[in-house]
């Protein structure tokens, strides 16, 4: 038999704290549980703004763009300069290696906008796009529409190809170019079928982008072209 003492259930929980403390500090935990709590937000409450009456109604779109920039851009620079204490520069928000990503982007771009114009003509697709109703009466409205999706997908792209990726690669290398796939995938669950498989498709290969040219500037021109273009294609 063991002479060995039976552990407590205090030093059992004791342990199990000093475990989940262990995993939540360092750069990657502070990244990951800011990533967290910050898409819990915007996923829980996109109307907000409508909600605290900061937009009318049938613009409740902007404000959710709004908020999109406040979580998923300005606080997470905010962690980076005063809670990691690290420079944004190095988190993506660079040109980087320009030359590549540009060329990753002219591949992308020739690969996905025939794909969008095929998908376009489907009923599903029809319904959805535009997002923002207005346009759909009224095509001019389409053009403050793309504009504020521009900044929303900088925000998009700085989080995901950025922030999480730059975070959590000082910990697990390439390894954070899948895991920040997945949370971005669960964002797309709201849009049809065929758009959330082809985010799986579209989070590793802008992972790898943002991730050799140490810059998100490529994946945001490839992310809000594709995305004016299902707009616009969806009108047309």
């Amino acid at each position: 038999m063991s002479n060995e003492p039976t552990p407590s259930p205090s030093s059992e929980v004791q342990a199990s704290f000093r475990l989940l403390f262990d995993s939540l500090k360092g750069g990657a935990g502070i990244v990951s549980v800011c990533a967290i709590l910050m898409l819990l937000v915007v996923w829980f409450h996109p109307d907000f703004a409508y909600r605290v009456k900061l937009v009318q109604y049938q613009w409740w779109q902007f404000g959710w763009i709004g908020l999109n920039l406040i979580c998923l851009l300005l606080i997470p620079v905010l962690v980076i300069r005063f809670g990691l204490r690290e420079k944004v520069t190095d988190y993506g928000l660079t040109l980087g290696d320009w030359r590549l990503w540009g060329k990753h982007a002219a591949v992308y771009l020739a690969i996905v906008l025939p794909v969008i114009a095929i998908a376009s003509r489907t009923v599903a697709f029809r319904e959805f796009y535009p997002m923002f109703a207005l346009a759909r009466e009224r095509p001019i409205l389409l053009i403050p529409w793309e504009l504020a999706y521009g900044a929303y997908f900088l925000s998009w792209e700085f989080f995901f190809r950025g922030f999480l990726l730059r975070g959590l690669a000082k910990q697990f290398g390439p390894a954070a170019i899948a895991i920040q796939t997945v949370p971005f995938v669960m964002m797309h669950f709201r849009k049809p079928e065929a758009e959330v498989w082809g985010s799986v498709i579209a989070g590793l290969a802008l992972g790898v982008t943002a991730y050799r040219s140490r810059s998100t500037v490529g994946c945001w021109i490839v992310h809000w072209i594709c995305a004016a273009a299902m707009d616009i294609l969806a009108l047309a």
